[in-house]
């Protein structure tokens, strides 16, 4: 009886010790999958703006659609036939999202390095719709 009690002292004993040297170790892993997850937010929310955007200027083509955006960092947009396609990083990751439309765009590629605030500017140009970071 008393080896029993004396391996379970022991075993947690053990599972303390490990568990108090490696705990330092968890916030970090928490803060970096909060800052990737709110950079996927980020990324998110501006390719929903830019959709909304193109729907709205499809649906009312007299319309200038303006408004101010954050560009992410490290965020590609493609833009070609009737097919817009966002690729980004994330913790060395690249990721891939497209969307089609049935309509045509003027052919663009946006590359930003640096989150910067640009004004998103789409309109109907001669049965195309253009998109523009100004």
């Amino acid at each position: 009886m008393v080896e029993k009690s004396m391996l379970i002292g022991f075993g947690l004993f053990t599972l303390i010790l490990f568990l108090s040297i490696i705990q330092p170790f968890f916030a970090e892993i928490m803060q970096f999958y909060n800052e990737d997850k709110q950079k996927l937010e980020n990324i998110e929310n501006f390719i929903e703006e830019i959709d909304h955007a193109i729907i709205s200027i499809i649906s009312n083509p007299e319309e200038i659609y303006q408004k101010d955006l954050l560009y992410p960092r490290d965020l590609n947009i493609t833009i070609s036939g009737n097919e817009v396609e966002y690729n980004y990083l994330i913790n060395s990751n690249m990721y891939s999202n497209s969307k089609n439309y049935g309509i045509l765009f003027y052919n663009v590629f946006y590359h930003y390095n640096t989150s910067k605030q640009y004004i998103l500017q789409v309109f109907f140009e001669s049965n195309y719709i253009r998109i523009l970071f100004i």
